[in-house]
């Protein structure tokens, strides 16, 4: 299973505004990587069809997952910095 596919499959539906069927491809895509992309559009999909309370349960999860990954970048941007500086001056 591929969750690019999904994902595109999602938004094909999406385009056709066939959004039930935009939203089952999203939540697969979800299911075979949990990432913020795949979050936001069913987000976003959920949020066309009025569903905006689903919508914002739908998304968090992804937002919080993006969060995380920008604190971690920036731990790792910083210890790599740390690394780099220390390891010039020895």
């Amino acid at each position: 299973d591929n969750p690019r596919a999904y994902n595109n499959l999602g938004l094909a539906y999406r385009g056709l505004d066939q959004l039930d069927e935009a939203a089952t491809a999203f939540r697969k895509a979800i299911e075979l990587d949990p990432t913020f992309l795949h979050y936001r559009n069913l987000g976003r999909v959920l949020s066309d069809a009025g569903q905006y309370e689903e919508a914002e349960r739908a998304i968090k999860p992804g937002r919080d997952k993006s969060a995380k990954a920008r604190v971690d970048a920036e731990a790792a941007r910083i210890i790599l910095q740390d690394w780099f500086a220390h390891a010039h001056t020895a």
